[in-house]
């Protein structure tokens, strides 16, 4: 008698299973991840501005009377 080998539907389940818990341990690892990301950037921008508020000052002896660029 000649059989065919093919998975077994619990075969199925249990990789479908295993990777339904990976994903639950990776996906808010990687959301984490990306949130932390953007919260160092807009650190970094406000360090930028402020670097360079404070170079304004160096150059002018006095502080910008506003933020907005001037054409």
């Amino acid at each position: 008698m000649h059989r065919k080998k093919a998975f077994t539907l619990v075969e199925l389940l249990v990789v479908v299973m295993i990777l339904g818990a990976l994903a639950a341990i990776a996906v808010p690892r990687m959301i984490s991840g990306a949130t932390n990301a953007k919260i160092r950037a807009c650190d970094t921008n406000v360090d930028l501005l402020n670097s360079q508020i404070e170079l304004y000052f160096a150059n002018s002896n006095k502080w910008p009377e506003r933020l907005s660029m001037v054409a």
